[in-house]
């Protein structure tokens, strides 16, 4: 079992520095939201490009995106 967090716990100013924080405590593995991404949380609109950028800031750090964050249960 590993331990993770909710990334949204590290309020940064952008994505990478939200990860940057997460990765000093230790932490490989989380919960994220989008909103860590300066996104909203469900937003009606998420482009191919924004995925790739956000999974090659994940990808830089060796962080796994277990869980995507989701304001409601639908």
């Amino acid at each position: 079992m590993k331990l993770g967090l909710f990334a949204k716990t590290f309020a940064r100013k952008n994505l990478g520095e939200t990860l940057d924080a997460v990765l000093a405590h230790g932490i490989t593995d989380v919960q994220f939201n989008l909103a860590s991404a300066s996104l909203p949380s469900m937003p009606s609109v998420l482009t191919e490009a924004q995925c790739d950028a956000m999974r090659q800031e994940f990808d830089r750090r060796g962080i796994v995106n277990a869980v995507l964050s989701a304001t409601f249960n639908i």
